[in-house]
């Protein structure tokens, strides 16, 4: 019988513990490893056989690392990368929470930075508002454009080409893409109906096109359709308030109520939508909501026949101004009476003896004759019809100024067109028109002529 080799008469561990080389090992690790390590290193390198067979038996201790602070590169200071992370994050908790910019140079701030990240150094107020305010505005503006997609068609002489060559071919009408403009009011929403109406084209044009940018989703159309009906009542309000030939403060009260009612019968679909819906009628309520209280707009409203006591959206707002105008025409009534008076005694000669009681009878008459005559005025007033909403106003006090003369006065103190940016915009809007390339050498002079001209060329009729 043959003898069996040494090499398999050799006893061997039952289970290997391999050395594995773990790098995310933490520091608490190697800074605990007890004295033990360091003895069984040296007794592994001994070379005895004994030796060698416990240490494949024994578990090999992990091989420590140099100590190294997190996030660190240079063992000091952070990485571009991880600084401006922060500082983004530092960004949106000033932004989300409407956080002071001062927050930054505040010391329990300061120290608590320190306690989170040693390694960080918060940016100073000024850094904040010179630079990563403005860099983090204009990427969030440029992510919102993108979205929308508009830019490329503006700015792309092939795209624009090539939309109006689809348009002609699907036999529609030939309708440029509209752009958002931070300076002019509406623009939102007259981009978004732009983007309705020529949907079915643009869409056929961007897979002709090969740099283009990437389409609106169905979700996002779905969100543009959603909105729109929402935006359109502010822009109909808007139109309804710059006028310039009518008496456009009577009409606030009841344009107000009539949005407030048009929004909450609008029917949204997205969650968007809701809450776009949501936040503008509350807005409204806050903002504007205050205004049937306000005595000027109030009596203003009261004074148009179009609207009278029906413009209120609360029957004790209209209940209140009625007693203002009420209370307002017995001062004008008293006023008169009193001039009238004075002067019919200056006129005749003065009896001592019915003094005393000449001005007793004329105090009671003008007590009772002004409340009884502002009451007839107005329930006279108010029993009229209604005059046809389309209608000026302002005609129809021309035609009753012999019948109400008290309420002819204050007409002409409430009806009045608020004061507005309006009027200036539009001129500044006729002096572009007139300065083109054609009429590049006209006179500063002669253009300020020409435009106080167009505006005021009636007044000489």
């Amino acid at each position: 019988m043959r003898e069996v080799p040494k090499h398999l008469k050799r006893r061997r561990p039952a289970h290997l513990n391999p050395i594995i080389e773990i790098e995310e090992q933490l520091d608490s690790d190697v800074l605990s490893a007890s004295p033990s390590t360091s003895s069984n290193l040296q007794s592994e390198h001994s070379g005895s056989n004994t030796s060698s067979q416990q240490s494949c038996t024994s578990p090999i201790p992990k091989r420590s690392r140099q100590l190294k602070l997190f996030g660190s590169t240079r063992g000091n200071e952070l990485s571009e990368v991880e600084k401006s992370s922060i500082d983004k994050s530092l960004i949106k908790m000033i932004s989300v929470d409407y956080q002071p910019l001062s927050l930054v140079d505040n010391i329990g701030f300061l120290e608590y930075s320190k306690k989170l990240q040693p390694l960080y150094k918060p940016p100073s107020r000024k850094t904040l508002t010179i630079k990563l305010l403005p860099d983090e505005y204009n990427k969030i503006a440029t992510i919102l454009k993108s979205m929308l997609r508009i830019e490329h068609f503006k700015h792309s002489v092939s795209a624009s080409t090539k939309l109006k060559e689809i348009q002609n071919q699907m036999n529609v009408p030939e309708l440029k893409v509209k752009q958002d403009v931070s300076t002019r009011w509406n623009s939102s929403l007259i981009m978004l109906e732009r983007l309705i109406q020529i949907k079915v084209p643009l869409s056929a044009t961007i897979t002709f096109l090969p740099h283009a940018p990437n389409f609106l989703t169905a979700l996002e159309w779905e969100l543009i359709s959603d909105c729109l009906p929402l935006l359109k009542p502010f822009e109909i309000m808007t139109v309804e308030l710059s006028g310039e030939h009518y008496p456009a403060l009577s009409i606030v009260i009841p344009l107000i109520r009539g949005l407030q009612y048009t929004l909450r019968n609008k029917t949204t679909t997205t969650a968007a939508g809701t809450l776009l819906k949501k936040t503008a009628i509350d807005v409204l309520a806050r903002r504007l909501g205050i205004l049937e209280s306000n005595k000027i707009v109030a009596k203003a409203t009261f004074l148009d026949p179009r609207f009278k006591k029906t413009g209120f959206g609360l029957v004790d707002n209209a209940n209140n101004t009625e007693k203002w105008i009420t209370d307002e025409i017995n001062s004008i009534t008293r006023n008169t009476q009193e001039n009238k008076t004075s002067n019919m005694a200056i006129n005749r000669e003065p009896n001592l003896l019915w003094k005393h009681f000449d001005s007793k009878v004329s105090q009671i008459r003008t007590t009772l004759s002004t409340g009884i005559s502002a009451s007839l005025l107005i329930r006279q007033y108010l029993e009229m019809p209604h005059l046809n909403r389309t209608k000026n106003p302002l005609d129809f006090w021309k035609q009753h100024k012999n019948t109400f003369p008290e309420l002819y006065s204050l007409q002409l103190k409430y009806l009045c067109v608020p004061a507005t940016s309006v009027p200036s915009e539009r001129v500044f809007s006729k002096t572009g028109q007139i300065t083109n390339d054609r009429r590049n050498r006209l006179h500063p002079k002669n253009l300020d002529y020409i435009v106080f001209l167009n505006s005021n060329v009636n007044l000489n009729l």
